[in-house]
C-alpha cells in the first residue's frame, strides 16, 4: 500500500480541508463568539492557551488525514465517485457554516445590506451541490472561490471588531476616571494612550455638556458603533 502522506486521493484531501475548515468554526466559538448574533464578545481565551489550542487541533487534523487517505485506498474502485460526494458534503457543510457566520458577522462590521448580499451569495452552495454530483472535484473548486470572497475578509473585520471592542471599553472608563477626579467627561481623548494604537484612527470623540459620545466603525464609515452615558452600547448597521 502507498504512503498515505504521498497519495493524490482527492477524497482525502477534500475531508482534511473540511475538518479544517470545521476547527475554524470551533475556534471562533473558543474565541468568545455569539452564534446568534455573530457578535464576537469581549473577552477571549488567553494568546498562548489559544496557540496551545490550535497546536492540538493541527496534531488531531493529521492524524484524521492518515486515516482518511488509508481509508480512500481501501474502497473499491466502484466506490471512489461516492466517497468523493461523501467528502464534498462534509467539506461543504463546514464551508456553509463558517459563511453563515461570516454573513451574520459583516452585519456588525461592513453593513446590513452587504450581510444580505452574503446570505444570498451562501444559496450558490445548493448549485455546488448539484454539480458534486458529476464532479466533487469541480463543486470543491467553485465552493472554495465563494469561501475565499467571504470568509478571509470577514475573519480579518471579526479580529479587528474584538479588538475595537476592548478599546472602547478601556476609552469610556478612562472618561469615567476622569469625571471622578475632574468633576466632568474629558473635553478630548489627547490625554488617552491607546492600548492598540492602530485602532486609534477607527474613533471618534465628542463631548457636550455633561456627556459625552464616542463613536467607531469596523469595515466603512457608513456604520458605527458608540457609548453615551444616555444610550449605553449602541450600533446602526447602515
Amino acid at each position: 500500500m502507498k504512503s498515505p502522506w504521498m497519495s493524490p486521493n482527492l477524497n482525502g484531501i477534500v475531508l482534511f480541508v473540511s475538518i479544517l475548515v470545521l476547527g475554524a468554526v470551533a475556534g471562533a466559538g473558543l474565541l468568545g463568539v455569539d452564534w446568534g448574533t455573530g457578535r464576537v464578545g469581549p473577552q477571549g481565551l488567553p494568546g498562548g492557551m489559544i496557540a496551545l489550542l490550535i497546536g492540538l487541533l493541527v496534531l488531531v487534523f493529521l492524524l484524521l488525514y492518515v486515516f482518511s487517505m488509508r481509508l480512500g485506498l481501501m474502497l473499491p474502485v466502484k466506490k471512489k465517485g461516492a466517497g468523493g460526494f461523501v467528502c464534498y458534503l462534509l467539506f461543504g457543510l463546514a464551508a456553509v457554516g463558517l459563511e453563515w457566520f461570516c454573513a451574520r458577522l459583516a452585519y456588525h462590521t461592513i453593513s446590513e445590506v452587504t450581510s444580505g448580499l452574503y446570505f444570498l451569495a451562501v444559496w450558490l452552495n445548493l448549485i455546488f451541490l448539484v454539480v458534486a454530483i458529476r464532479s466533487p472535484a469541480l463543486a470543491s473548486i467553485l465552493t472554495f472561490l465563494l469561501a475565499g470572497l467571504i470568509i478571509p475578509y470577514q475573519l480579518i473585520l471579526g479580529d479587528r471588531l474584538l479588538r475595537l471592542q476592548t478599546e472602547a471599553g478601556r476609552i469610556v472608563s478612562y472618561a469615567y476616571e476622569v469625571r471622578l477626579k475632574e468633576q466632568q467627561f474629558p473635553p478630548d481623548l489627547s490625554g488617552y494612550a491607546y492600548e492598540d494604537k492602530a485602532l486609534e484612527k477607527f474613533f471618534s470623540y465628542g463631548k457636550s455638556e455633561d456627556t459625552f459620545r464616542l463613536t467607531w466603525y469596523v469595515g466603512t464609515k457608513g456604520t458605527s458603533h458608540w457609548y453615551s452615558p444616555e444610550e449605553g452600547w449602541r450600533y446602526y448597521p447602515d
